[in-house]
Order: structure tokens, then sequence, then C-alpha cells
């Protein structure tokens, strides 16, 4: 990109210019997921979440910046929030 940059006559060279890839950060919240896995008594877990996320094409590209959390809606639910 600096190259490429450093070859246009309509820039002005000698202002620092600093090209860099443009990365964003953005909240994703999945809805409506069995918090049970298998309707037995173990939870889902962080490292199931990141497994299947890992499995879908629409994820390929992106790179998850924390842990995710997984959340019980309410005590006597089987549903959760990630």
């Amino acid at each position: 990109m600096e190259k490429y940059f450093k070859r246009l006559k309509d820039i002005n060279i000698d202002k620092n210019i600093t090209p860099c890839l443009l990365q964003s950060k953005s909240y994703l919240k999945i809805l409506g997921v069995f918090y049970y896995r298998n309707n037995s008594s173990m939870p889902i877990t962080n490292f199931q979440v990141k497994e299947i996320l890992s499995q879908l094409d629409m994820f390929n590209d992106i790179t998850l910046a924390s842990c995710s959390q997984v959340v019980k809606v309410s005590p006597k639910s089987d549903i959760a929030i990630i």
C-alpha cells in the first residue's frame, strides 16, 4: 500500500502518510441457544462456541477479540445468550 501511495502524483509525499489496514470491532450477540448440550446436564462451553463459529463460512475472516460469554437467560430456563 505504501508503494502505491508514493506513486500517486496527487499526494504530497512530504506529509507523513502511514497506510494501514482497516480494523473494526463489532458486538455479536447470539440468541436462542440451548444452554445444555445434547439434553445432558453439561452446559455449553466457550470452547464449543468458538469451535462451532470456526466451522461456519460466514466467520472465516473474523477473529474474536475476547472470549465469549455463555449466559443462561434465567435460572429455570434451558436457553442461553452468547
